[in-house]
């Protein structure tokens, strides 16, 4: 660099022979060091300055080097270039494949918790219609097929080991008459009130439920005559 400022400097002052042999130098210089701006420019002042020494040849041959030296530096730059924008290129492909993943996770987890709610409502709208299916909507407790179930269940019982059965029928006397005086909104409510009273009468191991209108059922595994009439003597006192 410096033989190459000194070259320079003869030039500019028309010392052309001591600025040629000090480019020389600065050529030596460069082909040693390969810095390729510094000695591109030291071709080109070395052509020029031999061009003005009438050394013609000389003068072409540096051009010619120049223009080779200049033209590898521009494919250089040029691939340098070329995997610098590769380079972004890549960052931006995996930036936005990044954003993209992230995105597509997000509507994952949504799916999935709009899928867990779904599943969830499923599961709740499937319990309520298992009781509904074993329910009486009036009164909450235990349809006829409910009833009539678990008492095929204990007839079997009861057929094959002769174990006791009892069942008892209740009927609410003169509801038609409540209907009637006080509308039919207090006959609901008269059934919902025999209907829990029964339900809180009755053992754990029996079966209670409505069988239709103001008739109930209750099915006693294991309890003889005398004990269903103590249990429904019981009943009907608390119920009047």
């Amino acid at each position: 660099m410096m033989h190459f400022s000194y070259g320079e400097v003869l030039v500019w002052e028309g010392r052309h022979e001591e600025a040629f042999a000090a480019l020389l130098e600065a050529r030596e210089l460069g082909l040693r060091l390969e810095s390729n701006d510094v000695f591109r420019q030291t071709l080109k002042l070395l052509s020029d300055t031999a061009l003005k020494l009438g050394l013609h040849e000389k003068a072409l041959c540096y051009l010619q080097e120049y223009v080779e030296v200049r033209e590898t530096i521009f494919t250089a730059e040029s691939d340098q270039r070329c995997r610098t924008l590769e380079v972004l290129h890549r960052v931006e492909m995996t930036q936005k494949e990044a954003l993209l993943a992230q995105q597509q996770n997000e509507e994952l987890q949504a799916l999935n918790r709009r899928l867990v709610a779904t599943l969830a409502e499923k599961d709740a709208l499937h319990a309520e219609l298992s009781r509904n299916a074993v329910t009486d909507e009036l009164t909450g407790v235990s349809n006829r097929r409910q009833v009539m179930e678990f008492g095929r269940r204990e007839f079997e019982r009861h057929r094959r080991l002769e174990a006791p059965l009892t069942v008892i029928m209740l009927d609410v006397d003169q509801f038609k008459g409540i209907n009637d005086r006080f509308g039919h909104a207090a006959g609901d409510e008269v059934l919902r009130l025999v209907a829990r009273t029964c339900a809180e009468g009755v053992r754990s191991i029996d079966a209670f439920g409505r069988w239709g209108g103001e008739e109930f059922c209750i099915i006693l595994p294991g309890a003889r005559l005398d004990t269903a009439c103590r249990i429904a003597e019981r009943i009907r006192e608390t119920v009047s």
